[in-house]
């Protein structure tokens, strides 16, 4: 096979080799943690119209990772994390993880958006009032 290398910006190229390599981890990641069950037990959440919500890398065994702020604002980002294997904390069920809230994290079950939503709110209320 050729090499190839593609250029992403003007400070980095990839090597398609490694692109390769890339895709053959992600289809073994995509098999050990269910990616395609997930994507129907994963509920659709009814974001607040005032929030951003940035959708981010899942790292660190995070099956999905979220920052989201106050819209149009430069306050404190909260961090919301999908941990499914209770490979971050152990809580026996999927969960939604929310930080900071009350100086530490919050967490509610996968299904349960609205508590999720109410962990949310609080954390960006409390990060606004650290500002005043």
């Amino acid at each position: 096979m050729a090499k190839i290398t593609y250029t992403m910006d003007s400070r980095e190229t990839v090597d398609s080799t490694k692109i390769g390599e890339g895709i053959l981890l992600y289809s073994q990641l995509e098999a050990t943690y269910e990616w395609h069950d997930w994507v129907k037990k994963i509920p659709f959440i009814n974001w607040p119209i005032d929030w951003e919500v940035k959708a981010i890398p899942p790292f660190s065994g995070a099956m999905v990772r979220y920052q989201i702020r106050v819209k149009d604002s430069e306050a404190p980002i909260t961090s919301v994390y999908l941990d499914c294997y209770d490979i971050l904390a152990i809580y026996g069920e999927p969960y939604w993880e929310v930080y900071p809230v009350d100086g530490g994290v919050g967490r509610c079950a996968i299904g349960d958006t609205d508590a999720l939503l109410e962990l949310i709110e609080q954390s960006l209320l409390e990060q606004a009032k650290e500002l005043l």
